[in-house]
């Protein structure tokens, strides 16, 4: 035999290693639900997180200043999630939840971005309050944790149930009205920006004008669809530094609520595996 056709061991060994060790990246990648499509690409399949578990869903709103109470705020970050408020058994810790749904809202829990569904209801609760989930009826409500029983009277609970009922109820009476009366277009008026400095942010940007009934999802959207040419690697949270906005009137033949929020989402989940290591 040749000095030639003699193969080092160590090169014999990495001859066989090598296709073991790519069939451990691609078996690694497709169980974390990617799929290459190529050496450098690949594609994300299958439900998203958000998708799988709605409480895991991404929150980025500001709370309009109209809501005053916890409850009227936790009606409004609850509705585009297919949620809503578990305040109708008339038990101790029903009882215990009106007096939470009655507080004045904080100004800090006013501006919820980003941050997932169910720590925005943990932070909306408090320390005092512990968040109680209905995955089948799609419900919440929070129970008071013991050691704050004492600072609540039952006089603090009858009251707090009769100003919340009487809050749904002139809720109930504003929607009939509005139900009644014929619909009328919506917009706001044209808004323009720019140019765009290091650090804004397409929130930043939005929040600057009056969103009328559209949530903060829907104009992203719009803001977004309507300035392609701002934006880097087609994803609203890649804004381009010089660039400017110019977001005509919204209307409602936008993405519904629940829709924006989703494409909003999958924006973000997109963007951070760009910005991640």
């Amino acid at each position: 035999m040749s000095a030639a056709s003699v193969i080092p061991a160590s090169v014999l060994s990495l001859m066989f290693l090598a296709p073991s060790l790519q069939a451990m990246d691609t078996a690694d990648v497709v169980s974390h639900g990617k799929v290459k499509e190529s050496r450098y690409v690949s594609q994300w399949v299958g439900p998203t997180e958000a998708q799988m578990d709605v409480m895991e869903s991404i929150v980025r709103t500001t709370i309009p200043d109209q809501i005053k109470t916890v409850g009227a705020a936790l009606q409004y970050v609850l509705k585009p999630h297919g949620y809503q408020l578990d305040d109708d058994a008339d038990n101790a810790e029903s009882l215990d939840f009106y007096v939470l749904l009655t507080r004045q809202l904080p100004e800090p829990h006013r501006t919820l971005d980003p941050i997932s569904l169910y720590e925005a209801l943990e932070v909306m609760g408090g320390d005092s309050f512990e968040v109680v989930i209905n995955p089948v009826l799609r419900t919440v409500r929070y129970r008071l944790k013991p050691a704050f029983l004492e600072y609540v009277s039952e006089a603090d609970r009858a009251k707090a149930k009769a100003t919340w009922l009487e809050f749904v109820e002139l809720e109930l009476e504003l929607e009939l009205e509005l139900d009644a009366e014929p619909e009328q277009p919506s917009s706001i008026e044209v808004f323009g920006y720019g140019p765009v400095k290091q650090g804004d942010t397409l929130s930043d940007i939005v929040m600057q004008f009056d969103m009328a009934e559209f949530t903060l999802d829907q104009v992203l959207v719009h803001a977004f669809r309507v300035n392609p040419e701002a934006f880097a690697n087609g994803n609203m949270n890649h804004l381009i530094i010089g660039s400017y906005l110019k977001i005509p009137p919204l209307s409602h033949e936008l993405l519904s609520s629940i829709e924006a929020s989703q494409l909003v989402d999958e924006h973000y989940r997109l963007w951070l595996q760009k910005v991640q290591p």
